[in-house]
């Protein structure tokens, strides 16, 4: 049950803060999965569904090649984009949040998207300070935090355009566990150890509702041979985990670029998340490069506004840079990003730079 008393202590307002988030998140979860009592029952065959994609991205600082360890320094999303939801109001095979979505948009947008998707994603991202050796209060950097969300997002979209929208509830603190990761991982490589986790941002549940609009160029049309393309974006975030607006462009350039909307693996709809391609097991080899950037209005960030007492003077305007290399072959899709990042604060000693991999595979 997710109902409960008031709480009669700090500590049994934090236990009700921890309960609370897990039951945001099982109630996502319960949504995000079909009904398997009329499983058995499906409308569509698998094979006309189109395929569905599971993705693993890793991010972390080491993979920037820059020797840092501050900031944004790790991430992990696990994420599955169920298949074309067209004409899946009325399958059980369907997620039920996934029949009820494609009911409203038949009904608001009739006959207006020919790409409708579920996504679904699990993640966690760790901030740090430049600083690991000290465990006293570090005011005038960023604190340390971690969080961890469970998102939901929905695209629709034709050959030209893509409104992504994505939902993420989660928690920031304690329960996000950075502090067991990061010295599991600095463990394995003989790291140092961040001292100062102690002092990490409280246990708060978080809510994210992230909204882009995407338009794609094509330079050339998508084929076997050689072409480019062109993918602007705008869009914004609100919530307690980040407010800001956004907006910026990407261009690609390979041998049979897919038809997608983009391939930075941090966008909302970019890397995997746009994919509406059959015919993965037949597909040779096919690899493009990407250049991107983004530039954000930044209102609220709750990883570096969240704990009372720092010294620092957020910046209002933040921007990253991407360039990446993306192969595939077959059902398997492998996507490695660089990004630079424009101190958030300014007090930053030095801009941030991180890397991200990304593995993906068609079912």
């Amino acid at each position: 049950m997710c109902s409960e008393r008031a709480p009669r202590s700090v500590h049994a307002l934090d236990r009700r803060r921890r309960r609370g988030g897990s039951c945001w998140l099982w109630l996502a979860a319960a949504l995000a999965v079909p009904d398997l009592a009329a499983a058995q029952a499906c409308a569509t065959p698998a094979a006309q569904r189109g395929p569905a994609l599971f993705d693993l991205r890793l991010d972390n600082d080491f993979l920037g090649l820059a020797q840092q360890d501050q900031g944004y320094t790790n991430g992990a999303v696990a994420s599955v984009v169920l298949p074309d939801l067209v004409g899946a109001a009325a399958d059980p095979c369907r997620a039920r949040v996934a029949r009820w979505l494609n009911a409203r948009t038949e009904q608001w947008f009739p006959g207006r998207f020919t790409r409708q998707q579920l996504t679904v994603s699990l993640g966690q991202g760790l901030f740090t300070p430049t600083d690991g050796k000290r465990a006293d209060p570090i005011l005038d950097d960023r604190p340390y935090a971690a969080v961890a969300m469970l998102g939901l997002g929905y695209n629709l979209g034709d050959a030209r355009s893509l409104r992504s929208t994505q939902l993420r509830v989660g928690m920031v603190g304690p329960s996000a566990r950075g502090r067991e990761v990061q010295d599991a991982v600095h463990g394995v490589f003989g790291l140092q150890r961040f001292q100062g986790w102690d002092r990490q941002l409280r246990d708060r549940p978080v809510l994210q509702l992230v909204h882009e609009r995407l338009q794609r160029w094509p330079g050339s049309a998508p084929g076997d041979g050689w072409g480019w393309d062109g993918v602007g974006h705008v869009g914004a975030s609100v919530g307690n985990f980040a407010r800001y607006a956004n907006a910026g462009f990407e261009w690609r350039w390979g041998r049979r670029l897919p038809d997608d909307f983009g391939s930075d693996p941090l966008r909302p709809a970019g890397g995997h998340s746009a994919m509406a391609e059959t015919g993965w097991a037949a597909r040779p080899w096919a690899w493009h490069l990407f250049v991107g950037i983004d530039a954000r209005w930044m209102a609220h960030d709750l990883t570096l506004q969240g704990q009372s007492g720092q010294r620092i003077d957020p910046r209002p305007w933040v921007g990253d840079l991407a360039a990446g290399a993306v192969l595939r072959r077959g059902r398997w899709q492998a996507t490695l990003a660089q990004y630079r990042r424009t101190r958030e604060f300014d007090q930053q000693r030095e801009p941030a730079v991180f890397g991200s991999l990304s593995i993906s595979r068609a079912f």
